[in-house]
């Protein structure tokens, strides 16, 4: 395998875009092996893989880039090509604004990560006229602006905002030097999209594996153990019907979330400065405080639902999204806190079923589900939480170890890496 690998290196007119993964089972290499031999474009792929079964090691070459491409670019910045152009490029190296700040930010995550590498290479290589930053999509954040008053509108509007790919499913208003950016993991789409799988699965008579697989992709995404490349490998193919009415729940939850991002901005929670936390006592156990971090986590669900300017019926969808939404991050932090204890009982946000109580307090009683509804529906995920904590002890490695999860009855495994 050295040999052939360092006849390769020897074409100076190329620069080689690999990754090397290292003790591999056996049995893995023997079927990937198998599957390139029988592969219909063999010749042509054949050379991109590079099999060492004496020390378990796969080289795979993603990409060779001819040196006369990037002959004008320095090392450094050949990190970048071709995932980014020259133009952007030339940003990411001498950022002057916000937009420049989120390009950076964004490339920085994929180039930083194998995995993202490969998967964005693929998309690159299926799209026409690629551009990175146009990739990145940005109407939801559009609509939604288009809803507000135009006051907190138009300051929306002066900030950087959209999609990123991160490890971790999560949203954040961000301060940086530029002013603040709004970003929103692409795999929280994911997350809620397998949560709601999860939740609506037994309605549709769904196997009781492939629902429990749901619930354990959603987690393992959040966690950042899943490996984020769902356009290339759905996990398995959903009933249309049950997959539209996911995709419905789904664009609530994160209209929702970006909704709250942005109440942060249009608030200036990030301007507002955090010296301390709010010293109560009381002999009330049932009356809740929040310190002050936690408080502006409770305007900003407030005002991601109450502040657009839109029928009752969108608002509703809203609302019961981030219900749901809380619910699922309950659910969450019961295997995310046992993995990863918190060091500290300070909490920046408050607690995800006392958050749907605040909001449900503080809307009106026609805006989303009753009290009475929602009350049944955490009582419902009671007992799945209590089992759940149960069992995590023997099942920690499941949700600990990187890779892919499938829906079982949904999906045959291939070996993707064969698809480039």
């Amino acid at each position: 395998m050295k040999e052939k690998f360092k006849e390769i290196l020897k074409d100076k007119n190329f620069i080689l875009n690999t990754e090397v993964l290292e003790n591999l089972k056996p049995e893995y290499l023997d079927e990937l092996e198998s599957a390139l031999s029988k592969h219909p474009d063999f010749e042509n792929i054949k050379d991109n893989y590079i099999i060492d079964k004496q020390n378990n090691t796969l080289i795979q070459i993603l990409e060779r880039i001819p040196i006369s491409e990037v002959e004008d670019l320095t090392d450094e910045q050949r990190f970048y090509y071709p995932m980014c152009n020259k133009s952007e490029i030339k940003r990411i190296f001498n950022v002057k604004n916000s937009d420049d700040f989120l390009l950076k930010y964004r490339a920085d995550q994929i180039a930083d990560d194998v995995r993202l590498t490969r998967v964005f290479l693929k998309i690159r290589t299926n799209s026409i006229n690629w551009n990175f930053s146009n990739y990145f999509d940005s109407s939801f954040f559009n609509n939604y602006i288009e809803t507000l008053p135009n006051t907190e509108k138009n300051k929306c509007k002066e900030i950087s905002f959209g999609t990123i790919y991160l490890k971790e499913a999560n949203g954040y208003c961000m301060k940086t030097d530029f002013g603040n950016i709004i970003v929103i993991s692409f795999a929280l789409r994911y997350f809620l999209y397998y949560m709601n799988l999860f939740h609506l699965g037994p309605q549709y008579n769904l196997n009781s594996q492939d629902i429990s697989n749901a619930f354990l992709i959603a987690v393992r995404t959040m966690l950042g153990t899943e490996s984020l490349d769902f356009e290339l490998d759905n996990r398995g193919d959903i009933p249309e019907e049950l997959h539209l009415e996911i995709e419905s729940m789904v664009d609530g939850q994160m209209m929702f979330v970006i909704g709250h991002e942005f109440a942060h901005h249009y608030l200036d929670h990030l301007e507002q400065a955090s010296l301390g936390y709010l010293k109560v006592t009381s002999t009330d156990k049932n009356t809740p405080f929040y310190n002050y971090s936690q408080k502006r986590e409770l305007e900003a669900d407030y005002n991601s639902v109450m502040k657009p300017e839109i029928p009752n019926e969108e608002r509703n969808l809203i609302a019961n999204g981030a219900f749901t939404f809380f619910i699922w991050l309950d659910l969450f932090k019961s295997v995310k806190e046992y993995i990863f204890p918190p060091s500290s009982l300070m909490k920046s946000h408050p607690n995800p079923i006392d958050r749907i109580w605040e909001l449900r307090k503080k809307l009106n009683d026609e805006i989303g589900v009753t009290k009475e509804q929602l009350l049944s529906l955490v009582e419902s995920y009671k007992p799945f939480k209590e089992n759940l904590i149960k069992d995590l002890p023997y099942q920690i490695h499941i949700f600990e170890y990187y890779g892919s999860l499938y829906l079982s009855s949904q999906k045959k495994i291939t070996h993707d890496r064969l698809n480039f």
